[in-house]
């Protein structure tokens, strides 16, 4: 990805469900949609008992 692009990071506590929901289909097709844009999706690392996720899409131009 370009110099311009803006970047999202999600945090939140999680719950027994958030786990799975990560490698659950919403996920996938959100993850999917963010690449059709040319951007990503990703999990991050999280302390325990926290759910991180990363948004990265192309600014406007």
């Amino acid at each position: 990805m370009n110099d311009s692009a803006m970047r999202v990071l999600f945090a939140s506590a999680a719950r027994e469900a958030d786990a799975s929901a990560v490698g659950g289909v919403g996920f996938t097709l959100c993850e999917e949609i963010a690449r059709e844009m040319q951007g990503g999706l990703w999990r991050m690392d999280a302390p325990q008992g926290e759910l991180r996720v990363a948004l990265e899409l192309p600014a406007e131009r």
